[in-house]
C-alpha cells in the first residue's frame, strides 16, 4: 500500500475523480498509515454536517479495496436501513463510475473487489471486501473480524454497550484501526464523554492509542464552525 498523503488524495481525484479537502486527505492518510504499519489505532473524528464524512469514509474504503489483494473492512451504523444502505450505496456508486467497475462485486451486506476484472474472479466474490452491519441493539452481527478497519459511524448514536460487545472484539482478533466518527455540529463534552467511553479501557492493549486522536489542523477548523462550507457531500 503506497504511503504518502499525497497518494490517497491523487487516487480519490485520478481514480474516482472525487478529489478530497486537504482535511479530509490528511484524516485518510492517519488512518491509512495505521492500517499499513499494522498499529491497531482507534480514531475519533468529529465532523459536522456537509463537512464531507461519508465521502472521505466512501474514499477509503475505495482506496483499500483497490490497493490490497484481501482484507475485511467492516462498516456499521445504528441502522441498516436507511445509513448502512447508503453506505453501501454510495461505495458501489463511486466504483462504478470509475475505471475499477468491472471488478466490483456485491450482494446484501457485502461490497468487494475483485484484483482483476476476470470474470471467474467477480463470480467466486475474490479480493478485499466491506461487510456492512447494523448497530441497533436488536441486530445479531456477532462472529465477524475486521482485519483491515473498523469503522462506526454516526457512533454518537451507538449504545456503548453495544459497541463493547459486539463490534470492539471484531477488531481486536487481528488489532485492526478502527476509526468512529461522531457527526456534532458543535463538539459538546456529551460527545466528547461518549467518544471516550467508547474506546474503552486502552491501556489493555499496547498498540492501541487513547481518545481522541486528533489531527490539529483539521480539528481546529471542523470545531470551530457550525457549517462549513466544504461541498454537499456529509
Amino acid at each position: 500500500m503506497p504511503d504518502s498523503t499525497s497518494d490517497i488524495a491523487d487516487f480519490a481525484s485520478n481514480v474516482l475523480g472525487r478529489p478530497l479537502y486537504p482535511y479530509q486527505a490528511e484524516i485518510a492518510a492517519a488512518v491509512l498509515a495505521s492500517i499499513r504499519g499494522g498499529h491497531g489505532r482507534i480514531f475519533t473524528v468529529m465532523m459536522a454536517r456537509q463537512s464531507g464524512k461519508n465521502q472521505l469514509s466512501a474514499v477509503i474504503e475505495a482506496y483499500l479495496l483497490a490497493t490490497l489483494p484481501a482484507g475485511t473492512i467492516i462498516k456499521a451504523a445504528p441502522t441498516f436501513n436507511p445509513q448502512i444502505a447508503n453506505s453501501r450505496e454510495r461505495l458501489r456508486m463511486l466504483l462504478n463510475a470509475s475505471d475499477l467497475q468491472e471488478r466490483v462485486w456485491s450482494n446484501r451486506t457485502t461490497l468487494g473487489l475483485a484484483n482483476s476484472a476476470d470474470p471467474a474472479q467477480v463470480r467466486r466474490h475474490l479480493g478485499p471486501r466491506v461487510v456492512f452491519y447494523s448497530a441497533s441493539p436488536q441486530s445479531n452481527v456477532v462472529g465477524a473480524t475486521a482485519d483491515l478497519l473498523l469503522e462506526i459511524d454516526e457512533a454518537q448514536d451507538v449504545a456503548i454497550e453495544k459497541f463493547n460487545r459486539d463490534f470492539r472484539p471484531m477488531a481486536a482478533v487481528k488489532n485492526a484501526t478502527q476509526s468512529i466518527v461522531h457527526l456534532s455540529h458543535h463538539v459538546t463534552d456529551l460527545q466528547s464523554d461518549h467518544a471516550l467511553a467508547l474506546s474503552g479501557n486502552l491501556a489493555s492493549r499496547q498498540r492501541a492509542v487513547r481518545f481522541p486522536v486528533r489531527i490539529p489542523a483539521w480539528s481546529a477548523q471542523v470545531h470551530r464552525l457550525d457549517r462549513p462550507s466544504f461541498g454537499n457531500s456529509c
